[in-house]
This record gives C-alpha cells, sequence and structure tokens, in this order.
C-alpha cells in the first residue's frame, strides 16, 4: 500500500494539489472545518475537523496512520502542521520554524538578529504599488505568491490568494532551480511573460554573480 498523507486544509486552494497527490500515488486524507469544502471530494478521506484544533487533527492523524502532513496556500495551517508532525515524530519543519514564518514581529525580531536591517523588509500591501515603477524586481525561488493568476483567473486553485505584483515590473528575473512548480501544482503565468527572463541556479551563487557583475559595471561602487 503506498504512503497516506494529511492535506490540513482542504478548500479551493488545496483542491488541485490533492488531486495531484492521489495521482502519484499517494492516498490523501484531508481535514477542513467546513463539511462541505471542495477538496474533500478529491481526497479518498475527507473529516470536517477545525484544523485550530491541534489534538483533534493530530487525533486524525493517529488515527490513519498518515506518513507526513502539509498545507497549501493556508498560512494559519502552517503551525498547526508543524505541531502535528512534530508531536508524531514525523518529517516536520517544527514549532519553532513555523512560528517564524507565521508571525511578523517574531520574523522580524529573528531578522534584525541576524543583522537584517528593518527598513529593507516591507509588507506585500506596502510594496505592491511599487512595481509598476521597478526597472527590475528579482525573484528569488518563489513561485505561486508572484502567480498573476492568482488575481486574474477565477479558474484557478490559487484565484484571491494574496500575492506580490511582481509582473508588473518593467523587467523580471526570477532565479530558480529547475522548472518544477509550486506548492499549488500550476504552470506560473509570470515565467512565461515578455518581460520575464528565467535564470535556472543555486539562488544564492546567482544572486551573489548577479550582485558581482552589477559591481563591476558601477565601477566597484556597489551602489
Amino acid at each position: 500500500m503506498g504512503k497516506t498523507v494529511l492535506f490540513v486544509g482542504a478548500g479551493r486552494h488545496q483542491r488541485r494539489a490533492i488531486r495531484q497527490a492521489r495521482e502519484r500515488g499517494l492516498r490523501v486524507v484531508a481535514v477542513d472545518r467546513n463539511p462541505e469544502a471542495l477538496g474533500f471530494e478529491e481526497a479518498d478521506v475527507g473529516e470536517p475537523v477545525d484544523f485550530t484544533d491541534v489534538e483533534a487533527v493530530a487525533e486524525v492523524a493517529r488515527r490513519h496512520r498518515v506518513d507526513g502532513a502539509l498545507t497549501v496556500s493556508a498560512d494559519r495551517a502552517v503551525p498547526v502542521v508543524a505541531a502535528v508532525t512534530e508531536a508524531l515524530g514525523l518529517p516536520s519543519i517544527g514549532t519553532a520554524t513555523a512560528h517564524l514564518m507565521t508571525h511578523k514581529i517574531a520574523m522580524r525580531r529573528q531578522l534584525a538578529e541576524a543583522g537584517v536591517p528593518y527598513d529593507l523588509i516591507a509588507d506585500m500591501d506596502d510594496i505592491n504599488p511599487e512595481f509598476p515603477n521597478c526597472d527590475v524586481a528579482i525573484v528569488i525561488g518563489a513561485n505561486d505568491v508572484v502567480n498573476p493568476v492568482a488575481k486574474t483567473d477565477k479558474s484557478s486553485p490559487i484565484y484571491g490568494m494574496p500575492i506580490l505584483d511582481v509582473a508588473k515590473a518593467k523587467q523580471i528575473i526570477v532565479i530558480k532551480r529547475g522548472k518544477g512548480t509550486g506548492f499549488a501544482g500550476i504552470e506560473n503565468a509570470l515565467f512565461y511573460q515578455d518581460n520575464c527572463r528565467m535564470l535556472y541556479a543555486d539562488g544564492q551563487a546567482a544572486a551573489s554573480g548577479l550582485i558581482a557583475g552589477l559591481k563591476a559595471v558601477d565601477g566597484g561602487g556597489g551602489h
């Protein structure tokens, strides 16, 4: 028998990912507080459980003997997935990392401790209006969160998801290790825009190379 995975959240944003997991031979158990969640139609088992109730989700995971748990396009579910997988000894990012990923104040504090200037960090709502005036936007590793179909295609599984309006920049460079899709399992329309260039490479190495090239053009000034 194949492995069993638990999807925490089974709404329209998770539906396609659930379907693709099953197509890959995985048995899918999904939980969502909405008993009519669209993802239940794609899952092998759907249980109406409020995913903010960590112990209830863990009970479902134990009962179905899941091999792993995940969530797609649902930030609120990340700490739940981390807590459940950590408690059951499954592969996990850990509750500490999940806390940093989903709490802005904790994330900013961690970045400050690492020496990252606070004024270099912007909220999505603050930075999005700036993209039309941006000459070059560099995207490192991101996928679904910069996919413009989230705002333009109502049939898309990520429609309505908050995204960065990178597509509106004058030129875009996307650095990725490969051609894989994001968690939603869909093609990214941004990558096919005329103003977008793809650079397939390790993010840190490619970014360092771009910075070195810019400094050389600038005469070593680094501005």
